[in-house]
């Protein structure tokens, strides 16, 4: 259906999915992926789950992981004049979403700004608001409701060599590589442990989806994808993940430090593979993985995050190449069954 990973990932991106309002996208996703499933099914958070199974009677479950939500913003209040209050959904820069185009839930395009005169050190969300081009509230609320939901609206571009920039690429490009994942494991006709394709809701405000899908699967293992900062642009902090050097294995974030043994076997597949890979510890923030290890009685939970720049903006740069190294280290991870070769976990 898609001839190539920028095809894919500028029609994942393409696709409205503010947290709380993911259902147009999980409906396209839903179609894209059925052929690659035994069982499609949405939960009453909005989560989408496709199962491959497996004729192996108490078979170990292993879910994979990518939340379908962005940040964007929530339509607060519409002024007299027909200007649009917004409060933000998600962790947002108030100076990279300031006057920048946006789209709304129900179509309309605008852009937003920053009142006049706001110092940049003033800048907070609540000094931005966004103009459709309308001149009166009535008029505005025409197209734009109070609840409704936006979000920056600036399509894929290629830049040089592999790298890809955008907006939404947090987390639309993990969704197109559990996409690519399904469809190859599509070809294999019989597998010996049941495989989960979850794309979650929320995870930009609390990771709130996760923990209803993975309590539903309760799944034995866990891998999530997700995209994690890269400290190689001028002025960053000091860190270990590089654009283009290879996929990124989580070891610890905030809220999670990864099961020992998810590490140890995707380094072992990656060396046998020969597929790059870099070590991924990040202070602050974390994703949908912490969540995953705290269900039920627990999960062996893993993490491959993909290396982007400028996330949270308008111009999110990953590269091509560090997207296939994930896919090829999940699929060669979940042929080889490695992670069943420990015998104990931690």
């Amino acid at each position: 259906m898609f001839n190539s990973h920028y095809a894919l990932m500028k029609e994942f991106a393409s696709r409205l999915s503010v947290s709380g309002r993911e259902h147009d996208f999980s409906n396209d996703l839903k179609a894209w992926m059925k052929p690659f499933a035994d069982t499609v099914s949405t939960d009453a958070m909005g989560n989408l789950l496709l199962v491959k199974k497996t004729a192996v009677l108490d078979a170990p479950r292993l879910l994979l992981t990518a939340h379908m939500d962005q940040v964007g913003f929530m339509v607060t209040h519409i002024e007299n004049n027909g200007y649009i209050r917004l409060s933000p959904v998600g962790s947002v820069n108030p100076i990279a979403y300031s006057n920048i185009p946006v789209k709304f839930s129900r179509g309309s395009k605008g852009i937003l700004v920053a009142e006049t005169n706001c110092k940049p050190e003033e800048m907070k969300p609540n000094k931005l608001y966004a103009d459709i081009g309308t001149i009166s509230l009535k008029e505005t609320e025409k197209y734009v409701q109070v609840g409704d939901v936006c979000a920056i609206d600036v399509p894929l571009m290629k830049l040089k060599g592999s790298r890809i920039a955008g907006a939404a690429l947090d987390n639309k490009a993990s969704c197109a590589i559990i996409y690519k994942i399904a469809q190859l494991l599509s070809a294999e006709e019989a597998l010996p442990f049941e495989v989960g394709f979850a794309f979650t809701v929320q995870e930009e405000v609390g990771c709130r989806g996760s923990k209803t899908i993975a309590y539903s699967f309760a799944p034995s293992y866990a891998l999530n994808f997700d995209v994690t900062p890269c400290y190689d642009t001028i002025g960053s902090i000091p860190g270990n993940v590089r654009l283009g050097k290879g996929a990124a294995i989580k070891i610890r974030d905030n809220t999670v430090i990864v099961c020992k043994t998810i590490v140890d076997s995707l380094e072992q597949t990656a060396k046998e593979e020969s597929i790059p890979i870099q070590r991924e510890i990040i202070a602050s923030g974390g994703s949908d993985t912490g969540v995953l290890q705290l269900t039920r009685q627990g999960v062996a939970a893993g993490s491959l995050s993909l290396p982007c720049r400028h996330i949270h903006t308008g111009t999110e740069t990953i590269d091509s190449k560090d997207f296939d190294a994930i896919v090829q280290l999940a699929l060669a991870w979940i042929m080889k069954g490695k992670v069943f070769e420990f015998e104990s976990l931690g």
